[in-house]
């Protein structure tokens, strides 16, 4: 029987018999020019994947959220590498695979199967192109907003512990570099957890992503990062404390102009 969007992906993908495949989710839309975009793009640069920014949608306006300024080409480490640093989204949407990539199937996960396989799928290929050009419709909720207040959060802890994995035994970063953005990753997590649960639970998970800190060794940076370092000292000492410093800090994000109306 087919279950979930993992069935529903995987199924697409073992049917598909052209030369690309791209992924459009249920209650998105693209522009009708995307996919000639994208195609030129793959065949001028000869890589094997492309992506293009997104509009944002959310209820009162459009928001547009370029992947770059001008066409950039990436090898597949540095898209690997950008997807880890959280400064390339890891979304299957708004992007061409040529289908040869896509040998790992979809996870069945509550959450995030995007990225658990798009690495992996990076890592078949000979690089990645952006083109500048918003041409996907994303559309945005109140709970993709606010990072969905829930446990869900947490499971990206996994995630990113597989990922950190994947780098380390593929050699695409120095252990050192590869260990700080995984700590980075995880202390990213455990400030929408702190700022954003409440109960017991929220400090059940915080436990746990110190706990998984630690299995990552020692933390040492090539440039401090201060405000890093100080958000990771309080959560190994006192995870209330934690959990405090990031509500006190939230009460300013959601004064910023920019953030009060979704905050109401």
């Amino acid at each position: 029987a087919i279950s979930g969007k993992a069935d529903c992906l995987n199924i697409a993908i073992q049917q598909a018999r052209g030369e690309f495949v791209g992924f459009v989710d249920s209650d998105d839309w693209m522009e009708p020019n995307m996919c000639e975009v994208l195609l030129e793009a793959i065949e001028s640069t000869g890589k094997d994947c492309v992506s293009c920014g997104y509009l944002n949608e959310f209820a009162s306006e459009t928001v547009s959220d370029p992947v770059c300024e001008e066409r950039q080409v990436l090898s597949s480490t540095d898209a690997i590498v950008m997807i880890y640093d959280r400064r390339l989204y890891g979304y299957l949407h708004g992007r061409l695979f040529r289908r040869s990539l896509l040998v790992e199937p979809v996870p069945h996960l509550r959450r995030y199967e995007d990225f658990a396989v798009i690495y992996k799928w990076f890592s078949h290929g000979n690089g990645l192109t952006l083109v500048p050009l918003c041409l996907y419709h994303y559309r945005q909720r109140r709970s993709s907003i606010m990072n969905s207040m829930d446990d869900r959060m947490f499971g990206f802890i996994e995630l990113l512990e597989e990922f950190y994995h994947f780098i380390s035994e593929n050699n695409l970063l120095p252990e050192r570099q590869n260990r700080a953005l995984a700590v980075k990753n995880c202390m990213r997590i455990a400030k929408d957890i702190a700022r954003k649960t409440r109960g017991r639970k929220s400090t059940v998970r915080l436990y746990d992503i110190r706990k998984a800190i630690s299995r990552l060794g020692p933390m040492k940076f090539d440039q401090p990062d201060v405000k890093l370092r100080w958000r990771v000292w309080l959560l190994r000492h006192s995870v209330n404390g934690f959990k405090g410093a990031m509500r006190t800090g939230d009460l300013f994000v959601r004064q910023h102009p920019y953030n009060r109306k979704y905050y109401k």
